[in-house]
């Protein structure tokens, strides 16, 4: 998460922040921090908040099937999808169930 005011960004476990444009790893969560504008690589998965923003729609992005697909697939792949509510987790279900993205 981006903290606007400080300008540091760090993991879900909150043990490791970064400032600048830089990516890096927590060492104890294992989750890679982005700080670029660009919160998506071509390589690498959505961070949480980004795929919980593109899986709900509610960034305001016009996004692709393909990014929608995606970005389930990083909270599945991270296992956000089976700890955050309980929506997350059905629907990440029903889309492996589909065939739609795989299980990690």
């Amino acid at each position: 998460m981006k903290h606007k005011k400080s300008g540091w960004t760090h993991c879900d476990c909150g043990k490791t922040k970064v400032k600048g444009n830089v990516t890096s790893t927590c060492a104890q969560c294992k989750e890679t921090i982005y700080t670029t504008s660009d919160r998506y690589l071509a390589d690498g998965p959505y961070d949480t908040y980004t795929a919980c923003s593109i899986a709900e729609g509610f960034d305001g992005g016009n996004h692709t099937m393909a990014e929608v697909h995606d970005a389930w697939q990083s909270l599945v792949d991270s296992g956000a999808a089976w700890t955050l509510q309980g929506w997350y987790g059905r629907n990440a279900q029903s889309l492996i169930e589909r065939g739609v993205i795989k299980a990690k």
